[in-house]
């Protein structure tokens, strides 16, 4: 528990500990025991931010101060931590594809409206892959086993571009990751994907190679180039959405849920028939 220490113009200079007090019952004035310069936070200050100096430096509360260093309050760690676990609530509904805040009690009518936006958008999405396969069914006809890994294209993708996405809202939400050095984190992800594309790409190739034998070298050899570009677009998409959506203001958690999902899973299929196509005509 402490007294927070102010001057004749209610300006925050320091804060007195009780036991401070209690142990130094002689001392004729406060500032001489007093701790200077204690951790504060402004009264705008994002709660976000407030979290991490709670974390940063170990209080159970803060004083608040206005722009010109007046004290107007204080703030709990409890006061944080329920703000905190609502604004985790929130982002959790956001990557489960819920466009607003939901509980199990509520009406019929408002869980439908929270869940009905995504799952249309999905159904578009769903939609649209129908449309770019049905552009390729010479290619089915050419060699019908490559549509035995459609799923698996649309899946590894749809996987990929949620981890690059998670990792970065967390890093965002924990302080880990600096805005500023998003190039950085690009970079790192497209190393990433680069060696996760390289190893899911070799693995799948000599299981088509044993499975299905040289009679399907389009297959084969389409597969494995797809999973491994899909893999590195997957991975830089997922890092750049949250990013983006953090320089615009836009809560980034929006970036994990069933819009990764949807897109990766969409271009994925684009990568995937245009490197059968172009296989297609080569090797035949």
């Amino acid at each position: 528990y402490y007294v927070y220490v102010v001057d004749n113009d209610e300006r925050l200079r320091g804060i007195l500990p009780l036991k401070t007090l209690i142990t130094h019952p002689s001392v004729s004035k406060i500032k001489h025991v007093m701790e200077e310069n204690p951790a504060s936070v402004k009264a705008d200050t994002p709660i976000d931010d407030v979290a991490l100096d709670f974390e940063k430096y170990d209080l159970v509360a803060m004083p608040v101060i206005d722009s010109i260093g007046r004290l107007v309050g204080r703030i709990t760690v409890d006061d944080v931590m329920d703000r905190v676990r609502d604004s985790s609530e929130r982002d959790y509904q956001l990557a489960s594809g819920l466009s607003s805040d939901v509980e199990s009690d509520d009406t019929l009518f408002t869980q439908t409206k929270a869940r009905l936006p995504w799952l249309l958008i999905g159904m578009v999405g769903g939609l649209c892959n129908s449309v770019i396969l049905g552009q390729f069914e010479n290619g089915f006809v050419a060699d019908p086993a490559l549509a035995l890994f459609i799923p698996l294209i649309g899946g590894t993708g749809g996987n990929v571009g949620t981890q690059s996405s998670a990792i970065v809202v967390q890093g965002l939400a924990n302080g880990s990751l600096d805005i500023r050095k998003s190039a950085r984190q690009l970079l790192k992800e497209l190393g990433v994907g680069l060696i996760n594309g390289g190893i899911i790409a070799l693995l799948v190739f000599v299981y088509n190679l044993l499975k299905l034998g040289s009679g399907h070298q389009v297959t084969t050899i389409a597969v494995s180039l797809s999973l491994f570009c899909v893999v590195m677009f997957a991975s830089v998409f997922g890092t750049f959405v949250p990013l983006t959506l953090e320089k615009l203001k836009i809560d980034p958690a929006l970036a994990t849920g069933p819009f990764i999902s949807i897109t990766n899973d969409i271009i994925g299929m684009v990568i995937y028939m245009s490197i059968s196509s172009w296989l297609i005509i080569a090797l035949h």
